[in-house]
């Protein structure tokens, strides 16, 4: 991971660790993914660039969980 942030990688990786935990991570490795995302947003050298792509990440219309417009939003009932 070292070598991909050095090239500039961190928007690409916490992209990559946002999207996984968001939909085919698997449960048991969702503390994992979220450490090192949480480490790679407070680093010094890499967590502008990973900060603004999760900000793009989360505002693209294909992120995982993404309401769809097309159907309708489901209503629950108290």
């Amino acid at each position: 991971m070292e070598a991909a942030l050095a090239n500039g990688g961190a928007g690409t990786a916490a992209t990559a660790l946002l999207r996984a935990a968001a939909d085919t991570c698997p449960q048991q490795l969702l503390r994992a993914a979220a450490t090192a995302l949480r480490a790679l947003l407070a680093s010094g050298a890499h967590g502008g660039a990973a900060r603004s792509a999760v900000v793009h990440a989360l505002s693209a219309p294909d992120f995982p969980g993404t309401p769809n417009p097309t159907y309708p939003s489901p209503v629950w009932i108290a």
